[in-house]
């Protein structure tokens, strides 16, 4: 599972510094959210927080959706929602 959730960050984090100050900007910030899950996720070793895992599919959704028909607003919405503990 660690080699997965490693993998996850590199691609978010890679991603989302690639998209900063793009058309993708608002995409930018929900990788922003999906590695902070992810590293929470990682953090707790065998027992991540149940939302923290059930975050996993929106988030990857609503990343996808960005690039389509997803708007700034949206990303917004959903990177709030995810916020700090």
């Amino acid at each position: 599972m660690q080699r997965f959730l490693k993998r996850l960050l590199y691609v978010a984090e890679d991603s989302r510094r690639r998209m900063v100050g793009t058309k993708y900007d608002h995409v930018s910030e929900l990788c922003r959210s999906l590695i902070k899950v992810t590293t929470d996720i990682g953090a707790a070793g065998g027992s991540p927080e149940s939302k923290d895992v059930r975050l996993l599919s929106p988030l990857s959704q609503a990343t996808r959706a960005g690039f389509g028909t997803g708007t700034a607003a949206a990303a917004g919405d959903i990177s709030i929602s995810v916020g700090p503990k």
